[in-house]
């Protein structure tokens, strides 16, 4: 999350690529979340409690540190009580190769939303292979 971008748009969908990563959502799944899908538990933990878009199967998902930061982020930006802003899967899908670009883990070949979770499991092995045989 510390790598430069060069604009608001490269951080949206670099940021719903991270969400999408830690959750295990599909694009269309995040693109309808909305606050009440989040709940708060007795110990204080955050969930995502929802159904599929795609299949309406119910799903329960604990909230980590990073996208609790990224929910935060966007707060307030959506309108009708979603949790993220809107944008068309094609306009992601081409901010995403152009973050590939940028991005130098994820690899040489093009990447869509669909691949996100795939590619993205891939290259945080390898970016955790490297450091540990570098001794970071």
């Amino acid at each position: 999350m510390k790598t430069p971008l060069k604009s608001g748009t490269q951080r949206f969908i670099r940021d719903m690529f991270l969400f999408s990563t830690f959750t295990g959502l599909a694009y269309a799944d995040v693109h309808k979340l909305s606050w009440k899908d989040i709940i708060t538990e007795d110990d204080g933990s955050l969930w995502i409690s929802a159904n599929r878009q795609k299949s309406h199967t119910e799903f329960n998902v604990k909230l980590l540190n990073i996208p609790i930061r990224i929910m935060e982020y966007y707060k307030g930006l959506a309108p009708d009580g979603k949790v993220f802003p809107h944008m068309s899967l094609g306009q992601v899908n081409v901010g995403l190769k152009l973050l590939q670009e940028t991005v130098v883990l994820i690899g040489y070949y093009p990447i869509t939303w669909q691949d996100t979770l795939s590619q993205a499991k891939s290259a945080f092995h390898k970016a955790f292979r490297l450091r540990v045989s570098a001794g970071c």
